[in-house]
């Protein structure tokens, strides 16, 4: 008897002295830690994906001169120009060769990003974003007239990995002020806060 309770004691201490690996936390489409929260012209809009026919749609895109960019967008299910839509688009640090691959530290850190300013503007490490309001109408960040003192600042990279597109993915929370062009009008984004995940 006294040996069953010795082998029992035994196993109870090797199984509380084990610990389980901790793996990055997974994101599924109905747990879903994805928003944005936006003051517009002083409006304030708040979006949460899975919400109200609402998604976080994540991709890795490549222009023509070889510069990769990584893509998060907030939009409704099954529009192309939706309303109360966000898109933002972070473009790498350097040019690639054909058969170079995504450098996930390359193109996103912690840091501020500065915008766009134009078609004759350098995109390397800089960011392009996209509103579209409640009217249907587009405005975006790649304009001559931005500010010097807009910008998109990291606050936090997080691993996680993505049951929806099922490969890994970057969960960051930015912080976002600037001016949002359509023509002759502008629209005023301040105090914004986004957590999207980004594939990579």
């Amino acid at each position: 008897m006294k040996a069953f309770y010795y082998i029992l004691l035994v196993l109870i201490f090797a199984g509380t002295a084990c610990k389980k690996k901790e793996y990055p936390k997974s994101v599924s489409a109905e747990d879903n830690p994805f928003y944005m929260k936006l003051v517009v012209d002083g409006q304030a809009l708040e979006i949460n994906a899975g919400k109200n026919n609402y998604y976080m749609y994540s991709s890795i895109a490549r222009d023509s001169s070889k510069i990769y960019s990584l893509v998060g967008e907030f939009k409704q299910s099954g529009c192309s120009t939706c309303p109360n839509s966000l898109r933002i688009q972070i473009v790498d640090s350097k040019t690639t060769t054909a058969a170079t691959a995504l450098d996930i530290n390359s193109v996103l850190s912690l840091r501020d990003y500065r915008f766009v300013s134009g078609p004759a503007d350098t995109v390397l490490s800089k960011v392009i974003l996209q509103f579209t309001d409640a009217n249907g109408l587009t405005f975006t960040s790649n304009n001559s007239a931005q500010e010097a003192s807009s910008v998109l600042r990291v606050i936090s990279i997080e691993d996680s990995f993505s049951d929806v597109y099922n490969r890994p993915i970057k969960k960051v929370k930015l912080n976002v002020n600037c001016k949002l062009f359509n023509g002759s009008q502008f629209k005023l984004l301040q105090s914004a806060e986004i957590v999207l995940g980004l594939v990579y």
